[in-house]
């Protein structure tokens, strides 16, 4: 899958669930469930808040660099990287 920026100041980025390192907004590439991972879920020392278990996979692709993009933007810029929106 080739993923595109549409935005001139960022690049999608495809990753395993278990291993997100930036905040965000991601959508699963499976499913096309939206996923937001705020900053305080990613500090050092923390366990995890979730992890996921699958045996597909747990590809996602962070489509923004924000946790709080709105619903109908998520949705455009989701389809807009060829992945599916399901949310």
């Amino acid at each position: 899958m080739e993923l595109t920026p549409i935005e001139p100041n960022f690049t999608p980025k495809k990753v395993d669930f278990n291993h997100i390192d930036e905040p965000g907004t991601y959508v699963f590439v499976e499913t096309g469930n939206l996923l937001r991972i705020g900053a305080e879920a990613l500090v050092k020392g923390h366990s995890p808040l979730l992890t996921i278990t699958s045996r597909r996979g747990n590809a996602c692709v962070r489509i923004w660099p924000d946790d709080s993009i709105p619903i109908d933007k998520a949705r455009h810029v989701a389809a807009n990287f060829g992945l599916p929106v399901g949310f």
